[in-house]
C-alpha cells in the first residue's frame, strides 16, 4: 500500500513540475542587427518609442506584452489586449499583434542601451530594435494570446 501511494505521489509530483514549466512560454530572440537583416529582411517601416517609455510598460504585466504598428505609431498591448501605449488608442479585436515575453524585452534593451526603442515592420514580422541589437520570432496574437 504504502509503495501505491508513493509512487501516485511521485507521479503527481513530476506531472505538476513538468506542466508549470510547459506554462510559462518564452517569446522572443535577440539578434545583431545585421543577422535580424538578413534572416528577416529590410525594415518596411518603423516608429520611434523612448526607452524610459517601455521601461515604465514593462511594469503593467510580469510576463507579455504586445506590439504593432498603426498609422505610423507603435501601439502597445498588455496580455490581455489593453492598449498600454499610447493610452487612449482604438484597437479592432481582429488587430494582429505581436507577443513578446518580458524577459527577452529587458535583456533587449540591458544589451541596446539606447535612448530609443524602434518597433520596425519588416515583409512579414514586427522586430523591436535597440542600439545594435534586435528582437525577433514573437507569436501572433490572436491565435497564440497568453494568458
Amino acid at each position: 500500500m504504502y509503495k501505491r501511494l508513493f509512487f501516485l505521489l511521485s507521479m503527481l509530483t513530476i506531472l505538476f513540475l513538468t506542466s508549470t514549466s510547459s506554462l510559462s512560454q518564452t517569446y522572443g530572440e535577440i539578434f545583431t542587427n545585421t543577422e535580424a537583416n538578413q534572416k528577416f529582411g529590410r525594415v518596411l517601416k518603423s516608429a520611434v518609442i523612448p526607452t524610459s517609455s517601455l521601461q515604465g510598460l514593462l511594469n503593467y504585466d510580469n510576463n507579455y506584452i504586445m506590439f504593432k504598428i498603426i498609422d505610423r505609431k507603435a501601439i502597445i498591448l498588455d496580455y490581455n489586449r489593453n492598449v498600454i501605449y499610447p493610452i487612449g488608442e482604438n484597437i479592432k479585436s481582429t488587430d494582429v499583434f505581436t507577443v513578446f515575453s518580458v524577459s527577452v524585452i529587458n535583456e533587449l534593451l540591458r544589451l541596446g542601451n539606447n535612448a530609443k526603442v524602434i518597433v520596425e515592420q519588416r515583409s512579414s514580422v514586427l522586430s523591436v530594435s535597440s542600439g545594435g541589437f534586435t528582437m525577433e520570432v514573437g507569436a501572433f496574437c490572436p491565435l497564440i494570446c497568453p494568458k
